[in-house]
């Protein structure tokens, strides 16, 4: 059987963790280019490798972010979030995506309920309405 099989698949079934990294990496490189739905394409092939990769899915919906698709975006950051729940980067991106499809008070909470509303020391800006209290 493992003589049938491409010298990529025979690498990936040998170093799934190291396969998936690399196919992480090749889809950054990618949208750099702006090839995003290329992109897109190779953060399913890394997912399906190793469906637990957190970076895959956050740079995921990055690109369904960049590709309009807000909807996608939202499920694969939710993904992100319940493989690494501790992450306050991934939170915030969580909230500044609520905040853009103007579900500003969700993002609000979501942010106080992670004990993330302090967070103006580094936060742009223009997303400080996101941290405002409505005390």
């Amino acid at each position: 059987m493992l003589s049938t099989l491409s010298s990529e698949q025979k690498f990936t079934i040998a170093h799934p963790v190291r396969a998936s990294l690399a196919l992480n990496s090749l889809r950054s490189a990618l949208d750099d280019l702006g090839r995003v739905d290329e992109a897109i394409d190779i953060y399913g092939k890394a997912l399906d490798i190793n469906p637990r990769l957190s970076a895959a899915h956050n740079n995921l919906a990055v690109a369904l972010a960049k590709k309009g698709q807000i909807d996608n975006t939202i499920i694969e950051t939710e993904s992100v979030l319940q493989i690494e729940s501790g992450n306050a980067t991934y939170h915030y991106n969580y909230a500044m995506l609520l905040s853009h499809t103007g579900d500003t008070e969700k993002a609000r909470k979501h942010l106080k309920l992670h004990n993330l509303s302090t967070l103006r020391t580094w936060v742009p800006a223009r997303h400080c309405k996101v941290l405002e209290s409505n005390n």
